[in-house]
Parts: structure tokens; sequence; C-alpha cells
């Protein structure tokens, strides 16, 4: 079973982000580990300005997870998403060169 999924849209100067890890697999360092390698990748081969990701408003230690490597939230889009039978905001992120 995958532990968890990464798509990385890469425009001229930015890239959009989606990363999921598995229930069972939070807090074990997954989501840790991937953005670190994101981030190089990022900085490092593609040479981006900016990249940008959403977070559900009730997955807050994701979004502290996301601020301690940087990012900053830039908007809000309420109600955009259905999870679990209701609307969520998601909560827009950014970070700029080493993300932050």
């Amino acid at each position: 079973m995958r532990t968890s999924w990464l798509c990385l849209a890469c425009g001229c100067r930015s890239g959009a982000l989606f990363l999921a890890v598995q229930p069972e697999r939070h807090a074990q360092g997954i989501g840790t580990a991937r953005l670190h390698a994101i981030i190089d990748l990022v900085d490092n081969r593609l040479m981006l300005e900016r990249l940008e990701l959403t977070v559900l408003a009730t997955n807050p230690r994701a979004q502290a997870l996301y601020e301690r490597l940087g990012f900053v939230v830039e908007g809000r889009k309420r109600g955009s998403v259905i999870s679990a039978g209701r609307h969520v905001d998601e909560v827009m992120m950014a970070g700029c060169g080493r993300a932050g």
C-alpha cells in the first residue's frame, strides 16, 4: 500500500504542490521527509522562485509543518472542499526561495 502521494506542477518560476500521507502513517516523519526533498529539488534543481500549496483548515498539524518549513498563509478558500460530508476551507500557503 502506498504511504503518500506527491504531485509537483511547475510553471515558469513557480510550482504547485500536492502532498498526502495515509492517516495511519501520520506522525512518522513521512510528510516532513517528502517536503525537505521537494524543497531541495525546487531550490537546487528546478530553480523555482515560488512553491504554492493548500491545506485543509481541519489539518492544523500539516499547516504547522508547512509554517515550520517557511511557508506563509496567503489566503483562504471558504468551503471549497467537501471532506467527511461537510464543506471545509482550504488555507492557501506559499514559500519563496528556500521555500520561505
